[in-house]
């Protein structure tokens, strides 16, 4: 019997103000690169090669005029990048928040991406909004990107 397993993802950015009061939500769907998978793999077999390997870090950019693609090893034009505050597993799903604070990542956010903490860090997930948004100098965002494995 032959199985495919599907690995989807969703990202979350809720943006609030300067006293945390909630303002807006914008959701989107990502897709893990091919770099990303081959790692996903390597981690799930235990191979030397991402031994000490994590994801840790989320980088956003402001170009969103490439759409995200399996192939992509970067953003299209990062413009800052975080570290992972919070890591969790709930079932099939693996989940990443952070906070992208006040005054950081001002303008344009069209791109986000999850990376490992490699020399040569790899690009796991990327998304290219549909519909960018900007970030005010006041405003912090708070970021929940999940990594399903299959369909339930």
């Amino acid at each position: 019997m032959k199985e495919a397993i599907k690995l989807q993802g969703l990202v979350t950015f809720d943006v609030f103000n300067e006293i945390g009061r909630h303002i807006r939500t914008i959701d989107g769907t990502n897709l893990v690169t091919t770099l990303g998978k081959n790692y996903l793999v390597r981690r799930i077999i235990s191979d030397a090669s991402a031994a000490g390997s994590a994801i840790d870090t989320l980088a956003v950019g402001d170009d969103g005029s490439t759409a995200a693609s399996e192939s992509n090893t970067e953003l299209n034009n990062q413009v800052a990048e975080v570290e992972i505050d919070t890591i969790f597993d709930t079932d099939n799903i693996a989940g990443f928040t952070t906070i992208i604070p006040i005054g950081v990542a001002t303008g344009t956010i069209a791109e986000a991406g999850l990376y490992t903490n490699d020399t040569t860090p790899i690009l796991v997930s990327h998304i290219v909004l549909s519909t960018p948004f900007t970030k005010a100098s006041n405003e912090s965002i708070q970021v929940n990107w999940q990594l399903k494995l299959g369909n339930t």
